[in-house]
């Protein structure tokens, strides 16, 4: 994909619902910590601390915070994001709240975005050698 103004404003529109997003899942992290009063079973304590994780990792990352850029590479790229926020996305579907399949949808739409909308961008970086374009011409 070109860097041109339709990419520009795809990859803007992206970063603005995955902040979104990773703010949703932190609220979504509270609501679950409200309703853990009658929780009887491990994995209801443990899903929102990873929802505050990981809705901290996806703003973080949108907002490029080198700290969080060296720790998970993975998150500097476009496809790496979007398989994040597809796993992310299948961890919120494990409740029978509909609030949840909504968050889990959303955050693998956009998942699947990043990949499909990013897959054949390469951002540039130094220690990867250029693309040679005399090959793919024929």
């Amino acid at each position: 994909m070109s860097d041109g103004p339709i990419s520009q404003k795809w990859s803007t529109t992206l970063k603005v619902a995955s902040v979104i997003l990773g703010v949703l899942l932190i609220g979504l992290a509270i609501y679950n910590f409200a309703l853990m009063i009658t929780a009887d079973d491990p994995i209801s304590v443990i899903l929102p601390i990873y929802y505050v994780i990981f809705g901290v990792m996806i703003i973080a990352a949108e907002a490029k915070i080198n700290w969080i850029m060296i720790k998970f590479m993975f998150l500097s790229g476009h496809i790496g994001k979007g398989m994040f926020y597809i796993f992310v996305g299948t961890l919120c579907i494990r409740s029978r709240m509909i609030i949840q399949y909504v968050m889990a949808g959303l955050l693998i739409i956009v998942g699947v975005v990043y990949v499909c909308c990013f897959c054949g961008a390469r951002k540039s970086d130094p220690r990867m050698p250029p693309i040679d374009q005399s090959k793919n011409q024929a």
